[in-house]
């Protein structure tokens, strides 16, 4: 008797296992997009990288955990420092020249509650075999 290819397809197919959770992605506007779908089937999510707030908030994101603080409190923890040491004249620095990152922008407004002077911050831009390319002073 002859099998038709499609019973052959169907009789050599393994079954599948149900996804138990997923691991990433990086960035935190696309684990609020993957986490849109996932909660709606039920599948956690592990943020290795994601630093969003937004995240944060249980309600909107019940199936979301994450591995590293939130931008938040990683400026808290920065206004903490500068507060113990009675600083009144502090500089940032950072890697990302295309935009000021969250966390910095968080910063900057927890330190101005605090009337502390922020005289700016640097953008540094690296090659990727990391030498020093280029460094930009932004006020």
């Amino acid at each position: 008797m002859r099998r038709w290819p499609r019973e052959n397809a169907l009789k050599k197919k393994k079954r599948r296992t149900p996804l138990v959770g997923v691991i990433g992605p990086a960035s935190s506007s696309v684990a609020i997009q993957v986490q849109n779908l996932l909660q709606l089937f039920h599948i956690p999510q592990i943020g290795y990288s994601t630093t969003s707030k937004d995240l944060s908030d249980k309600n909107r994101f019940s199936y979301f955990l994450r591995v590293v603080p939130s931008d938040y409190y990683q400026a808290q923890v920065m206004v903490d420092i500068v507060r113990r040491y009675n600083w009144t004249y502090v500089s940032a620095v950072n890697t990302d020249e295309s935009q000021l990152p969250t966390c910095l922008l968080i910063y900057k407004e927890l330190l101005s509650q605090e009337f502390t002077y922020i005289s700016g911050h640097d953008g540094v831009r690296k090659a990727l075999d990391g030498q020093l390319l280029a460094c930009s002073m932004n006020k």
